[in-house]
């Protein structure tokens, strides 16, 4: 057959030939369509785009019909070519306020900017366009719902879909960048699944939370994110403010960055156990209520589990903190839910207000610990007793907002019982958490534990 593939605009008519060896094999042939309500042809090959679709025409020797041969045809509304625009195309075929359009061919800007003004536009198939690149705005607050994406796509550039209507979206496989802020406040987005091709998630990709009004505006739909196996990188604040509810963290990706899901309405994640580094801030202001810590975490960010105004986690009544953790940041689980923790062995750093607001009964730290904030807990009036079981670890001291050294009340540390290892008491006498520190201007001569409450473990 003279082609074996064809894409027709809807009316277009084409011939088709055909011949076959020996030459009088094909005296009498049959044409035939897979589906004549998408394209007609008749007895010496003439074919007729009905409507858009996707078809066949076969044609075959009437008395041998395993003689045949085979044309695949995808029947489009407008095919752009060299030279021609969107917007003539359309006005051409009476197309402006089509509810429903197929397009081949390559997008000019001019033709991004067309598509972005059918305001009666319900689905845009693309998928047979040549553009690698959905460009910077491309789809900015447009009609559509629903859109059919080229096969061949690698980029989605930033703002592209911003407050578009936008209601389902499946990205092929093959794409590696998703780019800033592509899918901002698309309120009725409800699905929304990132192939293993991707490299790399962008900034802000799903935000739609009102940073005036602090909530997510009532319109907003849920957004069910899936990760698929082998997406490479989130970035900082990728999911922030995204109203998603649930995640699964897959494989491939080894960090939660710094403020990926802050002020995200996220009530659970699952973390697998190769994640290194959860970021500062990486679950801030979120609705966690639980969380199961990677087995080989190794660094927790400054402000990583903390609401404002409300405590995280109140579904867990302990943490584990994994022996692979080395350093706990500032307040990285300040004001939460949990009633207990547990440190292993492994841990060497718990920054300032790291376990603020939390009423412990009583702590045990691990012979590794090296270095241990004044405030690292601060409601020292439930907390009972504190366990050393190593040397003293160095005292890192409390600094304000503005970086100045700003001396903490510690309300009830002089009544906390001090356990740590009998061959450790001298040491820890001698140490200023039981010495003092004339450090804070505020607070000179400031103290810490007593004495008094010293005790050696297992007495």
């Amino acid at each position: 057959m003279s082609d074996t593939e064809l894409t027709l605009e809807k009316d277009e008519t084409y011939q088709l030939n055909v011949s076959f060896n020996p030459v009088d094999s094909y005296a009498d042939l049959l044409w035939q369509s897979s589906n004549e309500e998408i394209l007609t042809v008749n007895s010496t090959g003439m074919i007729t785009a009905v409507a858009t679709g996707e078809t066949t025409v076969t044609v075959s020797v009437a008395d041998n019909p395993y003689i045949n041969a085979v044309c695949s045809i995808t029947v489009l509304d407008v095919v752009i070519e060299e030279g021609s625009t969107l917007a003539d195309l359309l006005e051409e075929k009476g197309l402006e306020e089509a509810t429903s359009l197929s397009i081949a061919g390559t997008l000019s800007d001019s033709d991004f900017e067309t598509l972005r003004e059918m305001t009666s536009l319900q689905h845009l198939d693309i998928s047979d366009i040549s553009n690698t690149t959905i460009p910077q705005s491309a789809f900015y607050q447009a009609s559509f719902s629903t859109i059919e994406l080229p096969s061949d796509l690698k980029t989605i550039g930033q703002w592209s879909f911003e407050g578009s209507a936008i209601s389902e979206l499946d990205i092929p496989e093959g794409v590696t960048e998703i780019q800033n802020s592509a899918f901002m406040n698309c309120y009725k987005l409800k699905n929304l699944t990132i192939p293993g091709s991707v490299e790399t998630v962008g900034r802000w990709i799903l935000q739609s939370f009102d940073e005036d009004a602090w909530s997510f505006p009532d319109d907003v739909e849920t957004v069910q994110v899936t990760l698929e196996e082998g997406v490479k990188k989130l970035s900082v604040s990728s999911f922030y403010g995204a109203k998603i509810e649930s995640i699964t963290i897959p494989s491939s990706i080894t960090e939660i960055p710094s403020w990926c899901f802050e002020n995200a309405a996220l009530e659970s994640v699952t973390l697998h156990d190769g994640i290194k580094t959860i970021g500062d801030g990486a679950f801030i202001r979120t609705k966690l209520k639980a969380i199961q810590l990677p087995d080989e975490l190794e660094t927790i960010g400054a402000d990583a589990f903390i609401g404002d105004g409300y405590s995280l986690l109140d579904d867990m009544d302990e943490l584990v903190i994994p022996a692979s953790v080395k350093s706990i940041g500032e307040r990285a689980f300040s004001g939460a839910g949990i009633n207990s923790v547990v440190f292993n062995e492994g841990l060497e750093t718990i920054e300032q207000a790291a376990f603020a607001h939390i009423d412990f009964s009583s702590i045990e730290l691990p012979a590794s610990l090296s270095s241990l904030a004044d405030s690292a807990f601060d409601q020292y009036d439930s907390i009972k007793s504190i366990t050393f079981k190593g040397a003293p670890p160095e005292i890192t001291y409390t600094t304000g907002s503005s970086g100045n050294l700003y001396a903490p009340a510690l309300t009830g540390i002089e009544n906390c019982i001090i356990y740590v290892p009998a061959n450790q008491l001298k040491a820890y006498t001698e140490s200023v958490w039981f010495k003092g520190t004339n450090v804070y201007e505020s607070n000179p001569n400031k103290t810490y534990f007593s004495e008094n409450n010293l005790k050696a473990i297992g007495s």
